[in-house]
């Protein structure tokens, strides 16, 4: 039903679903029925085994199956459908026997022993809030430390201005650089404007990396703004779009648990290039520099491709100061 293709093998069981519309197929432990826009990979007897991509809602009947996916993000399942891990909407907790147990995001949702979803807390009560769905929400649990399961988070801001919020959260604590047990636990690289890909990548690989040895996390969050790109309305920096993906892939290959997210980006078009193609990066996926038609293609005029080309600004970050920078961290 509705627009996308379903391929089914030689004995007419459904082995993919690509595009919008809805699928519905009979059978305990078969794909069910698919919501929304996405791609949903099956093995020969019809159940979900690898991802799905897109928004929407996922159900899939039997026990211990995929049984509802709220939200857009990739959600991978094993060979059994089996969920195991969800990446973008949030992250999905499972138990021994591969059952849905909580997934925790944007929001918490609890869901009984049969995967059904019996509540939500968290960022998603505040949708409903602004929806005027409810008058009231709360999450109770939202500032118990028990809910930590990482003891060390390294907090990546690869945008063009100061990540201060975050850096201020923790500003007393080992956890960041600031006062008393703070000190040294975080790194700022002042850049000059105009900074090219070429100066970039002196200083990345080698500052991340001695990160990585001295603070050992156990996971990553990076947050990726936008407005480092050329032509940015409020950045003053001349990067396209693959030397960021180059810093996912080289973040990617630590094989820390890696949470990615967006920042700024004002000039939205640009915004959506890079993180549709850091999203590609990340999955391992080539696409190609043709951007496919759509409502709002004349927005990405007049070039009309996936990527961006630097300007002739003249970069104020000479070697020297770089070095001078990279030093002081080491020294610190």
């Amino acid at each position: 039903m509705g627009a996308g293709v379903v391929e089914i093998d030689g004995a007419g069981t459904v082995v993919a679903v690509f595009g919008p519309g809805m699928v519905d197929v009979d059978g305990a432990g078969t794909v069910v029925v698919v919501f929304g826009a996405g791609m949903v990979e099956v093995d020969g007897a019809g159940t979900v085994v690898v991802v799905v991509f897109g928004a929407g809602v996922v159900e899939v009947d039997g026990a211990g199956t995929v049984v509802a996916v709220l939200g857009a993000g990739v959600v991978e399942v094993d060979g059994a459908g089996k969920v195991v891990a969800v990446m973008g909407a949030g992250v999905v907790e499972v138990d021994g026997a591969g059952t849905v147990v909580a997934v925790f995001g944007p929001g918490m949702v609890d869901v009984d022993g049969a995967g059904r979803v019996v509540v939500v807390f968290g960022a998603a009560g505040s949708v409903k809030l602004d929806c005027q769905h409810t008058d009231v929400a709360g999450n109770w649990a939202s500032g118990l430390h028990h809910a930590k399961f990482h003891q060390r988070v390294l907090y990546i801001d690869r945008d063009i201005h100061h990540g201060d919020g975050v850096e201020e959260a923790f500003y007393t604590t080992d956890r960041d650089i600031g006062a008393g047990k703070g000190k040294y636990y975080a790194v700022n690289f002042p850049l000059l404007d105009c900074i090219d890909e070429e100066s970039y990548k002196q200083i990345f690989k080698p500052v991340m990396a001695k990160v990585m040895e001295m603070y050992q996390p156990s996971a990553v969050v990076l947050q990726y703004g936008a407005e480092s790109l050329s032509g940015n309305h409020l950045g003053c920096f001349n990067f396209t779009i693959r030397v960021d993906a180059k810093c996912v892939e080289y973040i990617e290959a630590f094989k820390f648990p890696l949470l990615m997210l967006g920042g700024g980006g004002y000039t939205i078009r640009n915004a959506a290039r890079c993180w549709t193609y850091e999203t590609a990066v990340a999955l391992d996926t080539d696409i190609t520099d043709e951007l496919p038609y759509n409502d709002y293609f004349e927005y990405f005029g007049p070039d009309l491709k996936l990527h961006i080309s630097p300007s002739n600004m003249t970069n104020q970050n000479t070697q020297q100061y770089m070095h001078k920078i990279k030093q002081n961290i080491h020294i610190i």
